[in-house]
């Protein structure tokens, strides 16, 4: 597989935003290339908490 870089402006906003579901709660509209970074940047650090969270609860169980 290659690596393909595209170049784009991320102050641009899309005519009908994108609505993206985190797991079962509600869906979030996302309108733009830079929201969606900001959406998927949260979403990553909410998920590597949650993964130290179940580890250390893990640990403290044994």
């Amino acid at each position: 597989m290659e690596n393909e870089v595209i170049e784009a402006s991320f102050d641009i906003r899309w005519h009908e935003p994108a609505w993206v579901k985190g797991g079962y709660g509600i869906a979030d509209p996302v309108r733009g290339p830079r929201q969606a970074l900001i959406y998927l940047d949260a979403r990553e650090a909410a998920r590597s908490a949650f993964i130290r969270a179940a580890r250390e609860a893990r640990m403290l169980a044994s």
